[in-house]
């Protein structure tokens, strides 16, 4: 599967909108898949892929040697000159090679570790521009730059821990101007910046140009530093990270007073002391006062910014909330402003940022304080701060219209209902999973990498959005929330507190032991137990039945996985900023899990609740247990493959699979508008499957029959599929279908090596009352050359024994061994989106459908962030999220 970058979010085409209501709603819940057709040539391929396991212990080794080592990731300081000479340190060395700059050269292990995947101790003296630019790799060079720094500023140094202070090192003047003509290089095209803001925005933060530095990162970083040396600071770093203000530093002085009286360690008291300072310049009245008089003098000297210079002058009588909606509309002026002022003016307004975020921020936290804050007040408060969240990059512009659409329409009608007002601030809660995917579609490839090699670096997505003016916004949208569930009667409780930062993806009940899972163990193909409520990092493609699912970020509602655990009633809950910290004191223990249909969520340790609740609980799960169904034994006579000219839905289970009988449904619609395609009938398997040598079906009902009467172990029953599949997926095709295939491909599809195909599983379990297997058996894409395409074949046959369709079927078919594959051969086709349909509303009560699309072939259901929008019956829709995946795969 190849992949190609992307440079913008998918935005749905009107035809299919008009295409769902111009025919009218189906009458009855399908799921449908699709694709539009487009080409765009790829990059590379696998560029999300985490590092091999054997690359990252290498990398680990040298990383640690670097932070032992007093020279870290460099060899010697040496003199650089012009001429390409390389000289030992001594003053003007390069006098006489036509000047030059002094910095550590890099070293071998360096080297090694810039081959593995990662550029650490970076000097912007040692680098091009090319190296830094290098689009043909979507620059991960300069994506790196801000989790690089993240390391070393949060970790105590990281490969810096004994090299930050190696003499030499960098010259401080020599790297401000390399910065500084870094930055108005990167400044030249304002499509690219566009395009690339939240980036920018953060490398402005970490390469050094004389811009000075976000102080509010800095001080929670320096803050996170003191609490890991010293336990007793935690309360404060609390404080800092979470409720910031002027009297922050003096509670630290407080704190400083008590620690030098019991002696504790002098250089923690100094680091102590710089952060109060640094607080009082962030939040003390005088150093408000000046970094805005900064920005204004800044501004004023370049002549094309006398528009945004004068909405940075205050006006007469101006209150806290004029002055918040006038600043926040001087980001979005920011941002438009950007193509009609030159680079260096483009330098100076991006360096204003962090001084006009901490204003906006500062003035949101008066208001915050107040406990009977008006409705309007705070609705007119989110609609500015959508408007800063948009001019920052942390929201796209349809994000952030949307959002103050809604703000717009609450303030001006005359009535809103308790159920508007709930649906309301479910919106305004997404628009923190908004910011969170667009953090991550920005700096994807990078995290990946670098959180694999050290798992600190997967809280940079929050220490992002915590220095941003999303952290204000989610903690008025919080209020609201809890206000709008209030009003409504319904809560969504966390450990006994009331909290607004989760949402329900699939309603469900459920009790089980928490577990989390680290990102760092995410690609290590983890198994889970049925009896266990896992708290994810993100979602995943490939998820074995449990008890209940918790996923960091906002989810895929149509993605294989959420569609099998809404068949199974699992509970899924998407999570925007919750501490993780709220879950790790409760790890090992029962918990219970319950999401209504309403949108009310609890989550609870399962001994907190009353016998009464308890007896509830169990009634309820007993309720919705799942029967037992039987499998539809098809019609084994049919051992000839079929055109799609002849495939038809009444053929669905009995001869192939749905996909094949809906697939020659809808090229019966719509003549010429589905790709060629032969169907592999239910036959055809098994005439390969059941000979006197394999003998599959036989001995799937006896491995069956034995683990079920416990003659052997579930590890044993593992083994016996897993050889029964292996033998399966080496089979090789007999002479009759052979010769039945080969001429009817080459007319369907042309020239054998001339085309790809999609190899599609299908079952006769696909789509049975109350279940769907979407997702569970294998699909091989783009396959080319006769050879590879036949051989591929018993690959997907011996999909239906995999793992993982064993673990979702296991406890639900009564006769497992009569499982039968089917295979659909697709023409492969270019494709620029795809998705799934399903005709009813997944979100909410109204009635409508629910659309997910994805750039290339198969995100949607991959578990990927997919645009999803559902189209409701009155013609309005809903956005729930948009798609930010930095690839598309075709």
């Amino acid at each position: 599967m190849k992949e190609k970058t992307i440079g913008s979010y998918l935005f749905w085409t009107a035809h299919i909108r008009q295409g769902y209501y111009s025919k009218g709603k189906m009458l009855w819940p399908v799921t449908l898949l699709f694709s539009l057709i487009f080409f765009i040539p790829a990059l590379f391929a696998n560029p999300l892929e985490a590092p091999k396991s054997n690359v990252v212990v290498e990398a680990s080794e040298i990383i640690k040697s670097m932070a032992n080592n007093t020279r870290g990731p460099y060899k010697h300081i040496r003199w650089f000159c012009e001429d390409g000479a390389i000289l030992p340190p001594k003053a003007f060395a390069c006098k006489e090679h036509g000047g030059g700059r002094q910095y550590a050269e890099y070293s071998q292990d360096w080297h090694r570790l810039a081959e593995l995947g990662w550029h650490v101790g970076t000097v912007f003296s040692a680098h091009s521009w090319e190296e830094f630019w290098n689009q043909s790799n979507n620059h991960y060079r300069l994506r790196e730059l801000p989790i690089e720094k993240y390391l070393v500023e949060t970790d105590d140094g990281w490969v810096l821990h004994h090299a930050r202070y190696y003499r030499g090192r960098v010259q401080i003047e020599d790297e401000e101007k390399v910065g500084h003509e870094l930055l108005i290089n990167l400044l030249q095209d304002a499509t690219w910046i566009d395009n690339n803001y939240l980036l920018l925005r953060e490398l402005i933060k970490v390469i050094p140009h004389n811009g000075g530095e976000d102080l509010t990162q800095s001080i929670r970083r320096e803050a996170q530093n003191i609490a890991e040396s010293e336990p007793g600071f935690e309360k404060l770093r609390i404080e800092v990270h979470s409720t910031p203000s002027a009297r922050t530093a003096s509670h630290i002085r407080e704190w400083m007073s008590a620690a030098k009286n019991k002696k504790h360690d002098a250089k923690i008291i100094k680091q102590a002391d710089e952060l109060a300072i640094n607080l009082d310049h962030l939040y003390g009245e005088s150093g408000r006062a000046q970094r805005l008089a900064k920005v204004h003098t800044q501004l004023a000297s370049r002549t094309e910014s006398a528009s945004l210079v004068r909405l940075l002058e205050q006006q007469e009588n101006e209150t806290s909330l004029q002055k918040l909606t006038r600043l926040s509309r001087l980001l979005v002026n920011f941002r438009n402003a950007i193509n009609d002022v030159t680079p260096a003016s483009r330098l100076i307004i991006l360096d204003s940022y962090p001084d006009i975020e901490v204003e906006i921020r500062l003035l949101v936290d008066q208001y915050s304080k107040q406990e009977n804050l008006l409705a309007k007040e705070a609705l007119e408060i989110l609609s500015a701060l959508s408007q800063a969240a948009y001019g920052s990059g942390l929201l796209s512009k349809e994000e952030s219209t949307l959002l103050i659409e809604q703000c717009r329409i609450l303030l001006h009608s005359n009535q809103i209902t308790a159920d508007e007002y709930f649906n309301a601030s479910r919106l305004f809660n997404l628009a923190i999973h908004w910011s969170i995917g667009i953090v991550r579609h920005t700096f994807a490839e990078p995290l990946i990498r670098y959180t694999a090699l050290e798992p600190k670096s997967a809280k940079f997505v929050d220490d992002v959005l915590r220095s941003s003016v999303m952290f204000a916004y989610a903690s008025l949208s919080k209020r609201i929330a809890i206000h709008a569930q209030n009003e409504i009667g319904i809560r969504t409780m966390l450990f006994s507190q009331q909290v607004s930062n989760m949402h329900g993806l699939n309603a469900g009940m459920a009790t089980g032991i928490l577990r989390i899972i680290p990102e760092e163990e995410l690609q290590d193909g983890l198994s889970f137990s049925r009896d266990e409520i896992v708290l994810l990092p993100q979602t995943i493609s490939e998820l074995k039945p449990v008890a209940g699912v918790l996923t960091y970020g906002e989810g895929n509602l149509l993605s294989h996985v959420q569609m099998l655990a809404r068949n199974f009633g699992i509970p899924n809950v998407a999570l925007s900023d919750t501490d993780p910290a709220l879950f790790n004191k409760y790890v090992g223990q029962k918990v219970v899990l319950v999401v209504g249909s309403d949108g009310s969520i609890l989550i609870e340790r399962l001994d907190k609740l009353d016998q009464k609740q308890q007896n509830v609980l169990t009634i309820s799960k007993s309720n919705q247990s799942l029967s037992s169904l039987d499998v539809p034994i098809p019609d084994l006579s049919q051992d000839a493959p079929i055109g799609i000219a002849e495939l038809h839905k009444e053929l669905s289970g009995k001869v192939v699979g749905p996909k094949a009988a809906n697939l020659g449904e809808l090229n019966r619609l719509f003549p010429n508008r589905v790709a060629p395609a032969i169907a592999l009938p239910f036959g055809i398997f098994a005439d390969h499957v059941n000979t006197d040598e394999l003998k599959t079906k036989t001995r799937l009902a006896e491995i069956y029959q034995q683990f079920r009467a416990g003659a052997i172990t579930e590890h044993e029953f593992n083994n016996a599929i897993e050889l029964l599949r292996g033998e399966i997926s080496k089979l090789t095709l007999n002479e009759k279908l052979e010769s039945q295939l080969k001429p009817m491909m080459q007319l369907q599809f042309g020239e054998p090596g001339s085309y790809g195909i999609f190899i599609r599983s299908d079952t006769n379990v696909e789509d049975l009352p109350g279940f769907t297997g979407a997702g569970l058996s294998k699909t091989v894409p783009n396959v080319v050359g006769l050879e590879s395409q036949l051989k591929i074949i018993p690959e997907v046959w011996a999909s239906v024994l995999s793992p993982r369709a064993i673990a979702w079927r296991s406890n639900l078919l009564k006769q497992p061994e009569e499982v039968y594959a089917s295979v659909l051969l697709m023409k492969s086709v270019t494709v620029e989106k795809s998705g799934v349909l399903v005709t009813s509303n997944l979100y909410s009560k109204q009635p409508g459908v629910t659309v997910s699309t994805a750039w290339g072939v198969g995100v949607a259901v991959e578990g990927e962030t997919a645009e999803t929008v559902v189209l409701l019956d009155s013609g309005n829709e809903h956005m729930i999220s948009q798609a930010k995946v930095p690839y598309q795969r075709h």
